[in-house]
């Protein structure tokens, strides 16, 4: 196998939202949503995440965050692939 593709291969996706309190923070300190296996996966999840944040009956579960901070958040979203080096900058 050409190292080349199995290298390729190994690489997944992440779906990565800004902090609600600190969304100007880079990439490495974005929070986590999920991993996926192809970009298109990721993609998906993030157009069901946002669609879903965007509804009248959307709402913030009690606590650190509001309504609008979330689906400014939520709007945000990005899809990384998981060896992207702006990941590992602090």
């Amino acid at each position: 196998m050409n190292h080349h593709i199995a290298a390729l291969a190994l690489v997944g996706w992440y779906l990565v939202a800004p902090l609600p309190d600190h969304p100007e923070a880079p990439l490495s300190y974005w929070s986590q949503m999920g991993a996926y296996d192809t970009a298109k996966e990721c993609e998906d999840f993030q157009a069901r995440i946002y669609r879903r944040s965007q509804q009248s009956d959307f709402r913030a579960p009690p606590g650190r965050f509001s309504t609008a901070q979330l689906r400014q958040a939520y709007a945000e979203t990005m899809c990384i692939a998981s060896d992207d080096p702006r990941l590992k900058e602090k």
